[in-house]
């Protein structure tokens, strides 16, 4: 757990979730997207979450079989669900956080963690900024024939087609948020290599038409993780502003080229989440903090 600056009782902070390896001098998560001394610089506590690995049973069996069974036992899901959800409490209870002002970010195996809490716990977060997309069934087809066939013949992972054989039917519905997107209620930002960006229009699609907030950049000849120092520095501005907006209700700085015209439509998006919420709840308010 990093800090704000200038923590002071007893005023409860902001959270931001940073995933997936704590290396290092902290600068960001695997891919750098966040910046987590800036992000406390703000006025955030930043909570580095590493992942689980499963040491003792990968001396024992083959990885392809280890990784099958993770998959299809939903057992790394939901350890990660689990220790995320138990941390957050300690810091709610020390009177640390906030818990209505909770972010959570990713890129890789983070996004794929961010993705599941999405699903899995609606309205725990109440912003999000994915690094890279989510497990979708047009993620097979877009792969090379070579893939597809590695993948079957490593894990078994067979296509997402309703005729295709157990279990990976139903792994596909399990983790393709664009099948599970009624359940998402988080203001989703996302910062896409021009190389996977595709995997991710299904899901941008389902939450723009059930009106969720999401807001997506492709950033121009990036891969899985991006390396030229342009793209990276906006995907952290992007990043801290959209945190900025929805956890501390900050508008973004104008004079920033990445995030022009951001003010106008997140304002819209929070004013169609506010009438959403109030219409769920039945009182006429609403606040997605």
């Amino acid at each position: 757990l990093i800090y704000p600056t200038a923590y002071s009782r007893p005023q409860r902070y902001p959270l931001v979730v940073v995933q997936y390896r704590s290396r290092g001098f902290l600068a960001g998560g695997v891919g750098g997207e966040t910046p987590i001394y800036a992000l406390a610089a703000r006025g955030y506590a930043v909570l580095s979450f590493d992942r689980p690995e499963f040491r003792e049973r990968e001396a024992q069996v083959p990885l392809s079989q280890l990784q099958r069974e993770i998959e299809l036992t939903g057992t790394e899901r939901r350890s990660k669900r689990v220790a995320l959800d138990h941390f957050i409490s300690i810091l709610v209870s020390r009177g640390v956080v906030d818990e209505r002002r909770i972010g959570i970010t990713g890129l890789s195996d983070g996004a794929e963690t961010l993705y599941a809490m999405l699903i899995d716990e609606p309205g725990r977060f109440a912003a999000a900024v994915a690094g890279s997309p989510p497990t979708d069934p047009a993620g097979w087809w877009l792969n090379a024939p070579s893939y597809r066939a590695q993948s079957s013949a490593r894990l078994g992972l067979t296509a997402p087609w309703e005729v295709a054989p157990s279990p990976w039917t139903a792994w596909w519905e399990a983790n393709s948020p664009a099948l599970r997107a009624g359940n998402i209620r988080t203001p989703l930002l996302m910062n896409l290599g021009e190389s996977e960006a595709l995997r991710a229009f299904p899901l941008i699609t389902r939450l723009r038409d059930n009106g969720q907030p999401v807001e997506a950049f492709v950033y121009p000849g990036a891969y899985h993780v991006k390396s030229r120092p342009s793209h990276i520095i906006a995907a952290q501005l992007r990043t801290m502003a959209w945190l900025d907006f929805w956890l501390q209700h900050a508008p973004p700085e104008l004079e920033r080229p990445e995030t022009a015209g951001a003010t106008e439509r997140w304002e819209r998006m929070r004013a169609r989440l506010l009438q959403d919420d109030s219409r769920s709840t039945g009182d006429g308010v609403g606040d997605p903090r």
